[in-house]
């Protein structure tokens, strides 16, 4: 039956969607990196309140991939099935219904921010920073919203590079236009945080243009046209889209916010847990950016089995990318620690004791990352891909609100054990999270054909 499976041509195809999926979260995790790098020459304010503004974007981000992702899943179910009426219906309803509800977001942002923040944060120089950016950049989570429900719809009926070349660019733009405007080079005004800010609003909305310009201009068939709006008065449709799609959202949500409250908990800990998770995270989240492409690979693929009704390859490709999953995950753990003298030197003047707790973290992290992967691969790639959206939203309450931050606070803030087992109580939440995935998975009722969702 494997080989049978393996005669399928699955290997080129699969690497196709992943590598540029995969590419294109490596290199936003570096412009992330990037611009960290260039505001925290300014000012102490201006990384704490560039921060502050990163961290609200996120909140926007997690929403509108929650949406993203569903309509992700049903496009490629629909594509499977070849339904391309139904795959423009799903793009145009992920469309409106992002812009819709995350358009709060951006009025909260644009006008007076200051008068709220205050709220979040005493300090009169982080607030005025976040403010400001906030401001310039309002506009920013409107175009995030088309570009991602576009860029991943269009991944999953065979559109990968587009999106690949499109993100590499504005990214690129991204760094270019900060340094330029951040610190006033090659003729450009120094315009400091205001700078970042410019920088990041002008290479989102380039592009958005070329996005537009390319689906239009190349008569692409995902390109909605006016008549493809009809959908938006069938409330029965909309109705249908959104108790599909809002368990997602809230998924995304809860994750978000969950994995900020680890940072809380490590504040509370002291100087020394927050350094060592703040040295940690990126790394992780690197590591996990790069299987985000392995991940959407798996959904796209799985789903479009599942639309066309072939549950047994659908089956058979749950199992081969899962062993490719765990090999990959384990081997990149050893090259991890492997590799830590160099990845580690940067934190080469951090004390003794700290540095051992970030040694030790470290250390945890290579040898639990697969754990991680496998979350990832079966909730994200097969899980959803076959609708079973909400019990993964009543597993993501039980393990991470449950298990993960309650055990966390009390060994770190109760017991006062030193950090990394705090980080071991992370990875507690992410194994009984696959365990109990691995259980759902073998009762194959993700095996679902969702082509009927907008009937």
């Amino acid at each position: 039956m494997m080989s049978s499976f393996r005669s399928r041509r699955f290997l080129p195809e699969f690497r196709q969607i992943a590598l540029p999926v995969m590419a294109l979260a490596v290199l936003n995790a570096t412009l992330g990196i990037a611009d960290v790098m260039m505001v925290g020459s300014l000012s102490s304010d201006a990384v704490a309140g560039v921060g502050l503004a990163a961290k609200l974007h996120f909140i926007t981000i997690l929403v509108i991939l929650g949406f993203a992702t569903a309509g992700r899943v049903l496009v490629a179910q629909y594509y499977g099935a070849r339904q391309s009426g139904k795959i423009k219906e799903s793009l145009v309803l992920t469309l409106f219904t992002s812009v819709w509800m995350i358009s709060p977001f951006a009025l909260l942002f644009g006008f007076s921010p200051e008068s709220w923040l205050r709220y979040i944060s005493d300090d009169v120089g982080i607030v005025e920073v976040a403010g400001r950016y906030l401001e310039i950049t309002a506009v920013i989570v409107i175009f995030s919203a088309i570009n991602l429900s576009f860029e991943i719809s269009l991944r999953a009926v065979g559109y990968v590079k587009l999106p690949l070349y499109l993100g590499g660019a504005a990214a690129v733009t991204n760094i270019v236009l900060n340094y330029m405007l951040i610190f006033g080079r090659f003729g450009a005004p120094e315009l400091g945080v205001e700078g970042a800010a410019w920088g990041s609003f002008w290479a989102r909305t380039l592009q958005l243009g070329v996005l537009m310009a390319v689906l239009y201009v190349s008569r692409n068939p995902l390109a909605p046209r006016l008549r493809d709006l009809k959908i938006l008065r069938d409330k029965s449709r909309w109705q249908a889209y959104m108790s599909y799609a809002l368990p997602v959202v809230g998924t995304f949500i809860l994750f978000g916010v969950g994995s900020s409250l680890y940072y809380v908990i490590a504040g509370r800990m002291g100087e020394d847990a927050l350094k060592v998770i703040s040295i940690i995270s990126p790394i992780e989240s690197l590591m996990m950016a790069v299987f985000a492409g392995y991940g959407e690979a798996v959904a796209i693929l799985v789903g479009r089995a599942l639309g066309a009704r072939k549950y047994q390859f659908a089956w058979l490709l749950r199992q081969f990318t899962a062993r490719w999953g765990i090999a990959l995950a384990a081997l990149t753990g050893v090259l991890l620690w492997l590799s830590h003298p160099l990845i580690l030197a940067p934190f080469r003047g951090l004390e003794g004791e700290t540095r051992q707790l970030v040694l030790n973290s470290y250390l945890i992290l290579c040898l639990l990352i697969w754990v991680r992967v496998q979350n990832m691969i079966i909730i994200v790639g097969v899980l959803r891909a076959g609708g079973d959206n909400r019990w993964c939203l009543n597993l993501e309450i039980i393990t991470l609100w449950l298990v993960g931050l309650p055990f966390s606070a009390v060994v770190g803030l109760f017991l006062q054990w030193s950090f990394e087992w705090v980080y071991l109580m992370m990875f507690l939440e992410a194994i009984i999270k696959w365990l109990a995935s691995e259980w759902r998975i073998r009762q194959k009722v993700w095996l679902n054909n969702l082509t009927h969702v907008l009937a």
